[in-house]
């Protein structure tokens, strides 16, 4: 991975691995003329339709995003203005998914002291900071020390991977200013941050952090787990010390006012109900042109649960900012938007559940929900700028035992953030709780088009030469019915169902439905489940409860080997027997705590003995625990496997 953008008359074309953002500035550009935009692989003879780009009047550029592109390719995009003989050509190369290692630094089992990262590489060859084969990198610190990991300032072109870091004070990563092409991948923070006098968590102490640092960019945060702070936020119900009841505490990922060119993907961010977080990603400034993520970023594929605030707190610019394909659950607000002051945002196929927002209080009819989107500007210095919002679904699960209440968002589309401007929504399903208004306009200026939803519940009507959801489908007081016989954690609609085939096309956001027209929601019938998390699979992310005393790997005075680690598909597991006809058992435990394999022998002659252990098709990548139960002594080795 490298910058690897592209600039030239009046162009700049920005890429991930699965997007490219898009900027052109011709000078006969205005809002009346539509820049249509067309993509190909190299090599292809057919041209592909993409959305047409945003013309921001105040600027005069066309800005738009393509999306749903292939890692490592070089694409053609032809730039065209409508009724002119303007055109222009570009090429770009997506991001590679694999990253040249020119050396790497392997870090011992077990350390109880914070790693200073603090060796750049180059594009051509990345610093890759693990552990080394048959070992483990466990770095578990005191909370006396403020992070596990230091990424230094003007650290470049390194790569975390696969290391566990426990205990730290505040932050379980920091990455100081000027730092560019991270890769924080396969790791596992857990047990971080500090309480207020309070005894809440201290606010935006985060597993990965970084403070107002303008110079930081391309932070590739991808398949990890964050999990079980220390700490645990307050809800909207409990009063800080300070007289606040707005959420404060720990976060997954924290970045404040970066460059961008970030990708946030296949984390799972969980806990327990006493150790909440606020949001999940975010941080600030929010009412500002930077904020969190900024600019050319993804966020998707991600599990995120549990926060009293935000699941995702994307506020500030937005611009080319792409939100897809995660699923967040018992948050009060889903995805925060307020306010997108640059643009365009782009949020689909995102689904979401159950929504929270007063603390402990276990009768769910008596629950306050949040909203799936927040959106809005509360200022009228700040403008708000495009938003797009393709393909998601709300679902309102069934409430506490002996309720009548469903517990999903309140209403969809939220005007608690100010005056909603600019927001296109299509194909979505949009399930209020009650009967009140799905979608709130807040103070309109016509600016907004709802159109193809599917909905249970009201739509403000604020514009007097604009009417929401023409040709959307009211289903008044009924549930959107679901096919039972799908895959398990997919929700795709029923056949005949409303919202079946009943979309709008979106060019390069739903070229692949499967019938006359798409569906309405996140799941296409009869298309593949989206993948979601570390594991890629939405029934097993942060869905078991983690082991929150590891053991202490350093103490052991039994060794036990496991080759290769990380493991692909096959792990031979050694051990020393001291005694004479031990009583043996061997274990492999998630870090969860679900049992993936177990072996008992009686009766173990001493010597050295090996073991088998062929993984599962089907297990999930991520941190596992080697329990060797000697008589009555119990070790440990932990060993990482890899998807």
């Amino acid at each position: 991975m490298s910058s690897s953008a592209f600039y030239c008359y009046g162009q700049t074309l920005i890429p991930t691995f699965n997007c490219v953002g898009v900027y052109w500035s011709p000078p006969a550009g205005a809002t009346s003329i539509e820049c249509q935009v067309r993509y190909r692989m190299s090599g292809d003879e057919e041209w592909r339709s993409a959305l047409p780009l945003y013309f921001d009047e105040e600027v005069k550029e066309y800005r738009g995003s393509i999306v749903n592109l292939v890692p490592g390719r070089t694409y053609e995009v032809n730039l065209i203005l409508n009724g002119t003989n303007i055109q222009e050509t570009v090429s770009i190369t997506t991001w590679a998914e694999e990253f040249p290692v020119a050396d790497t630094v392997f870090l011992p089992a077990f350390s109880d002291e914070v790693l200073s990262v603090n060796r750049s590489g180059t594009p051509n060859g990345y610093i890759l900071y693990t552990y080394e084969n048959g070992t483990n990198a466990t770095i578990k610190v005191s909370e006396l020390d403020p992070y596990g990991i230091r990424i230094e300032e003007n650290t470049s072109y390194v790569i975390l991977r696969g290391l566990t870091v426990i205990g730290p004070g505040e932050h379980g990563i920091k990455i100081f200013n000027n730092s560019h092409d991270v890769v924080i991948e396969h790791c596992d923070i857990t047990n971080w941050g500090t309480n207020h006098n309070d005894g809440w968590g201290m606010n935006l102490h985060s597993a990965i952090y970084s403070n107002q640092a303008p110079d930081i960019e391309r932070l590739i945060i991808q398949y990890n787990r964050f999990h079980h702070p220390r700490t645990d936020a307050n809800s909207w119900a409990e009063r800080r010390s300070n007289g606040q009841y707005h959420p404060a505490g720990p976060q997954a990922v924290s970045l404040w006012n970066t460059n961008g060119n970030h990708v946030i993907r296949y984390n799972e961010v969980f806990s327990d109900d006493a150790h909440y977080f606020n949001d999940g990603f975010g941080a600030g400034d929010n009412k500002s042109f930077r904020g969190f993520p900024n600019k050319d970023s993804d966020i998707y594929g991600n599990f995120i649960q549990r926060c009293w605030d935000d699941g995702i707190e994307s506020e500030g610019a937005n611009n080319n900012v792409r939100i897809w394909g995660n699923y967040i659950d018992k948050t009060f607000t889903k995805i925060a938007i307020a306010s997108t002051t640059i643009g365009p945002l782009y949020i689909w196929r995102n689904i979401v559940n159950e929504s929270k927002r007063n603390g402990p209080e276990t009768n769910s009819d008596l629950w306050e929900q949040g909203p799936f989107l927040k959106a809005g500007s509360d200022t009228v210095i700040l403008p708000f700028k495009r938003t797009y919002v393709f393909h998601n679904t709300v679902l309102q699960p069934e409430g506490t035992t002996g309720t009548s209440r469903p517990t999903g968002s309140n209403q969809s589309i939220s005007s608690s953030g100010g005056a909603i401007l600019n927001l296109i929504s299509r194909n979505n399903i949009f399930v209020s709780r009650s009967a009140g208004a799905v979608m709130e306009a807040g103070i309109e200026s016509c600016t907004n088009s709802w159109d193809y939803d599917l909905y249970r519940g009201g739509v403000e009507q604020s514009c007097d030469t604009m009417l929401h959801e023409i040709n959307g489908i009211d289903l008044g007081r009924e549930l959107p019915q679901y096919d039972v016989n799908n895959q398990p954690g997919m929700f795709a609609l029923a056949s005949g169902a409303p919202g079946e085939s009943a979309g709008v096309i979106i060019p390069n956001f739903n070229d692949n439905f499967n019938n006359i027209a798409p569906d309405m929601g996140a799941f296409e019938r009869g298309s593949s489940p989206i993948k979601v998390g570390v594991s890629g699979d939405l029934l097993n992310a942060g869905n078991n409860e983690i082991i929150t005393n590891l053991p202490d790997f350093e103490s052991q005075n039994v060794e036990i080997i496991s080759y290769p680690n990380p493991v692909i598909d096959h792990a031979t597991i050694q051990f020393k027997n001291s005694q004479n006809q031990a009583q043996v058992k061997l274990r492999i435990i998630g870090i969860r705590g679900d049992i993936q394999m177990e072996l008992a022998i009686d009766q173990l002659q001493k010597g050295s003995h090996q073991i088998e252990w062929k993984v599962p098709e089907k297990l999930r990548g991520g941190v596992y625990i080697v329990k060797l139960d000697l008589g009555s002594e119990s070790f440990y080795r932990k060993i990482v496997l890899i998807r």
